[in-house]
C-alpha cells in the first residue's frame, strides 16, 4: 500500500532529511484523501494525472485550510 511504501523508504530512511519527509508525507496524505490508500502497483498514469490535475487545482495554501 501507498502508506506503508511512505513508512518504509522515507519514513523510517535515517538518510532522508527532515524537509523531505514532510514534504513526502504532505504530498501521500493529499493523494491518500483523494484518492485512498492503494497497492503501488495499480497507480498509474490516469491516477498520476488526476492527482496532478488535483494539485494544480489547490488554493496556493495547498489545501492546508481542509480536507481536498
Amino acid at each position: 500500500m501507498l502508506s506503508g511504501a511512505l513508512q518504509r523508504f522515507v519514513l523510517d530512511n535515517p538518510h532522508a532529511g527532515a524537509d523531505t519527509k514532510k514534504a513526502t508525507q504532505r504530498a501521500v496524505d493529499l493523494f491518500l484523501q483523494a484518492f485512498g490508500d492503494a497497492p503501488v502497483s495499480i497507480i498509474g498514469g490516469e491516477k498520476a494525472g488526476a492527482f496532478r490535475d488535483l494539485l494544480l487545482a489547490l488554493p496556493p495554501t495547498g489545501g492546508t485550510e481542509g480536507q481536498v
